[in-house]
């Protein structure tokens, strides 16, 4: 019966020392991957280039696989693809051009220009994409830690996938608006109807992204610390509001999914509002993304 005995807690002993274990591998996962991957980010930057860049050819070379009705059809798709990013593209300058013109006109100076910087998303933490990744584009280009990251609807407006947490040389890692560690000032506009002149005035008011104890699902994050004396409706645009001196304003960032007016919390010992907001960006269709950098020169 001692034999026995001693058998059962030799293999509970065991069973718990392997449960440790892989409870400890687990925990450090992600802190090993983030501080080896920062260390040696510039060491296999090539490596890691390369691989994306084999992904696309063997992607490409998929194609030859197909019929010759199939690439008609894939050729006509991308060539009105290219002509819609060429009109954009025309239309875009057009109104640049148009811009810097007014501002001379107007003598408007002390405008700060924004950078733009492409860049393809080399590596990814499968368990947590949507929290961050890693591009192939750092100090060298002119990134630097708090740039905005953000791509393009297809009506060519701008929305915001997050910011550039840290960088080395060759690489940036990019921590999106769904990482729970960052918090980002966005607005929303309400229509108020003024019965004194009958007339529909806006007010802008103010929330943050990742506050507050809303209870969201997989596809939404959380948006807070908004005033107790509005009403929210669902489907409203949340914008970045300019108050992080990185970020642009008027950026989309997403829209209200719920209407959680009963749902108020406290932030110390003022009551507010929380929310559930879906973020414009879909992290599962992420490839390619641009990264805004501020530039302090004056137009003249």
């Amino acid at each position: 019966m001692s034999m026995q005995q001693k058998s059962a807690n030799k293999i509970l002993i065991g069973a718990g020392c392997i449960l440790m274990f892989i409870i400890f591998i687990t925990a450090g996962f992600r802190m090993v991957s983030y501080v080896f991957s920062r260390a040696a980010g510039n060491f296999f930057y090539p490596y890691l280039k390369l691989s994306g860049g084999t992904t696309g050819e063997i992607r490409d070379k998929s194609l030859l696989s197909l019929d010759r009705m199939s690439l008609v059809r894939q050729i006509e798709k991308l060539t009105e693809r290219n002509r819609e990013l060429a009109l954009r593209s025309t239309a875009a300058s057009g109104i640049l051009a148009e811009n810097r013109d007014l501002r001379r006109k107007l003598d408007l100076k002390n405008l700060p220009e924004w950078n733009f910087c492409t860049g393809e998303i080399i590596l990814r933490d499968p368990l947590h994409f949507r929290e961050g990744f890693t591009i192939d584009r750092g100090s060298r280009d002119g990134i630097s830690p708090g740039d905005a990251v953000v791509d393009t609807m297809t009506d060519g407006r701008l929305f915001l996938i997050g910011v550039v947490s840290d960088c080395s040389a060759r690489t940036a890692r990019v921590a999106t608006i769904a990482d729970p560690a960052l918090k980002i000032s966005g607005k929303i506009r309400l229509r108020i109807y003024d019965k004194n002149d009958n007339s529909e005035k806006h007010l802008d008011v103010v929330g943050f992204t990742n506050s507050g104890d809303a209870r969201t699902g997989s596809a939404e994050i959380r948006f807070g610390m908004l005033p107790v004396s509005s009403s929210y409706i669902p489907g409203e645009a949340v914008m970045t509001t300019g108050y992080e001196r990185k970020i642009p304003e008027g950026i989309k960032i997403g829209e209200l999914v719920m209407n959680l007016n009963d749902q108020q919390v406290l932030s110390g010992n003022v009551p507010d509002f929380n929310c559930a907001l879906r973020p414009a960006v879909r992290f599962e269709e992420l490839r390619f993304v641009t990264v805004v950098s501020r530039q302090d020169n004056i137009i003249k």
